[in-house]
């Protein structure tokens, strides 16, 4: 019973929030826009030193609320620009170099599906912050198949950042010469990186998997993918580390995988899955065909919760004065014609009495004016 009664109060919260949301969308979505792009460019900030002019605090804010009201993809382009910008104070060629690995994403993927490009930056931003185990598994459940590209994008851009602090002391060292010197070094750097191999293959493996999971049917198909492709994403970072004998901490992976697993969980709540418990799915089959059925109750939790919209109170006031009008006209109309209907009737039926009555009264001069 106790059980019962927190799924109904969870799932009566997540209506609450989804009709205060609907209510509020045109300003909670700027807002979150604007929050996430400005903590995105605060890390990159860290991560790849913009310069003087776009380094100022004043400057993130602004682009930042410039993103509030443009798309999710803005962010992308914004961002790589900035990070051009920082390599190009660095080495020329390392600033072509991911310059190349934009346009190469633009064009096979971005210019597609440009949906998720901002994945592309907040990824890379996670791992910076040490939690970016945390997202292959979530990313596959809230987005699926479509979140593979930008996800690997993201991977492939954090240990950049991290071979660049390997290759920009050389740089600066002047033990790497020539053009492209710069980008080879960091090319071999990442190849030869064993991290960067697992974390690429352990984040592509969990998307697919758990994508293929999510879409499953099975009445717990949501249940199942949320804790199998945490799980995969960990032991597959784990079974990486062991083999290719690279410190990670395990602990810290085991805690990342239990927090995915919740984000899951959150996710599959508030996007509308409703009472779990009540969603049934089943297959059979008879000699011909072979059924696959899903039924989904339409009762909601919080009926008590009724809201009555008065519609009249939305119209203005101009429309309900010639409505009211309208309507007056209406009644003085019909009110005539049926007290016009009325009299002719009663005129008629006066002057059908009289004729009778004449008729009674002399009926020999009647017959005389007929012949």
């Amino acid at each position: 019973m106790k059980q019962n009664t927190f799924v109904v109060s969870l799932i009566s919260t997540k209506e609450k929030l989804h009709k205060f949301y609907q209510d509020k969308h045109r300003v909670i979505t700027p807002i979150l826009r604007f929050l996430l792009s400005l903590a995105v460019l605060f890390i990159l900030k860290e991560m790849f030193p913009f310069g003087a002019i776009v380094d100022k605090t004043w400057c993130l804010v602004a682009i930042s609320v410039i993103q509030a009201f443009l798309p999710l993809s803005f962010l992308y382009y914004i961002g790589s620009i900035f990070i051009i910008y920082n390599l190009w104070q660095v080495s020329f060629d390392l600033s072509i170099g991911f310059l190349v690995f934009v346009i190469v994403c633009v064009i096979c993927y971005f210019r597609i599906d440009s949906r998720y490009t901002y994945l592309a930056l907040v990824v890379p931003a996670l791992f910076y912050l040490k939690v970016g185990i945390v997202i292959p598994a979530v990313l596959a459940v809230a987005i699926g198949f479509h979140a593979l590209v930008p996800t690997l994008a993201g991977v492939v851009l954090y240990y950049f950042y991290v071979t660049l602090l390997e290759v920009v002391p050389i740089l600066k060292g002047a033990e790497v010469s020539g053009m492209g010197a710069g980008v080879m070094y960091a090319a071999n750097s990442i190849i030869k990186n064993q991290t960067f191999f697992i974390v690429v293959v352990a984040s592509a493996l969990t998307i697919i998997l758990t994508s293929l999971l999510n879409r499953m049917f099975n009445e717990r198909a949501w249940l199942i993918s949320g804790a199998l492709g945490s799980a995969i994403m960990a032991f597959t970072v784990m079974a990486g580390s062991l083999y290719y004998k690279v410190n990670i901490p395990i602990w810290n992976v085991l805690i990342e995988m239990a927090v995915s697993f919740v984000l899951c969980l959150i996710f599959n709540l508030f996007r509308g899955i409703g009472d779990v418990s009540r969603i049934e799915k089943t297959v059979f089959e008879d000699d011909e065909y072979i059924y696959y059925v899903k039924a989904v109750p339409k009762v909601k939790v919080s009926q008590s919760d009724r809201n009555v919209k008065i519609i009249n109170e939305k119209i203005p006031t101009e429309i309900m004065d010639e409505a009211e009008e309208t309507f007056e006209m209406d009644d003085e109309i019909l009110e005539m014609d049926t007290w016009d209907s009325s009299l002719e009737n009663d005129e008629f039926d006066e002057i059908e009495e009289d004729s009778s009555n004449d008729m009674f009264e002399n009926p020999e001069e009647n017959i005389e004016e007929n012949k």
